[in-house]
This record gives structure tokens, C-alpha cells and sequence, in this order.
């Protein structure tokens, strides 16, 4: 009764284990099979960093000389798509994020100055509890 078949009630055929032979050939098979994955994946991989590097559009190689926006900021724009990006004359670099709104740059940094300055009071405050 143990071997028989739920469905039809009649018995089913023992099941044969798989000699040394077939053991080593389902192995060398499967070995095979995940032998082609590897170098696939890499070429799908190749293929999409091609992809990113042609369809990423400007890589704003090139920026303009530093222009002054008011006493407190300047910025630089890429020629070849008219970006912008906020330019520090102290340290002479770039920083933070393009954008194509000098206004929202400038308000952005603000923002941001705002909430280090903030955060470094919150800081001075709790040091002076703890001494």
C-alpha cells in the first residue's frame, strides 16, 4: 500500500538510482551549463556601460571661467549644454550639485548652510551639558 499511486490506486515502479556513470555525466553536464553564464553576463555587462557611456548625453568636460553672481556666490556653465554649477574663488573648485537655475543653486547652498549651522549650534549645545 505504501507504493501505491494516490491517483490510481495501482502500484508504482520502484525507482531506480543512477549509476556511477550517469551520476558523472548529469555533473560534467551541469558543470557545462553554468559554463556559459560567466562570459554572458560579462558581455551583458559591457554592453550596458557602452550603453550608459552614449546615452548619458554631456559629461560637462569643459566649464566657462568662473562668473560672479553677486558678493557671495559665482558659478560656471558648460558650454556645450548650458548647465550650471556654484564655484568657490577661496578654494578655486566647483561644488554641489548642476542645475540650470543659478536662483535655485544659490537657494539650495543657502538651505543647506542653514541646516549645518543648525546642526553645529544643536552640537555646541549638548557639548555644554555634558561639561
Amino acid at each position: 500500500m505504501a507504493n501505491e499511486s494516490k491517483r490510481t490506486g495501482k502500484p508504482e515502479p520502484p525507482i531506480a538510482k543512477p549509476t556511477e556513470e550517469e551520476e558523472e555525466k548529469d555533473v560534467t553536464h551541469a558543470r557545462r551549463r553554468r559554463h556559459w553564464i560567466w562570459p554572458v553576463g560579462l558581455a551583458m555587462a559591457g554592453i550596458g556601460s557602452a550603453a550608459a557611456f552614449f546615452l548619458r548625453g554631456c559629461w560637462h568636460a569643459h566649464m566657462t571661467w568662473p562668473a560672479r553672481y553677486d558678493e557671495e556666490f559665482s558659478y560656471q556653465v558648460c558650454p556645450n549644454c548650458g548647465i550650471k554649477r556654484l564655484f568657490d574663488e577661496n578654494s578655486f573648485h566647483a561644488y554641489g550639485p548642476y542645475g540650470y537655475d543659478v536662483k535655485e543653486l544659490i537657494a539650495r547652498e543657502r538651505a543647506a548652510r542653514i541646516r549645518r549651522l543648525r546642526r553645529h549650534e544643536e552640537l555646541m549645545k549638548t557639548q555644554k551639558r555634558i561639561e
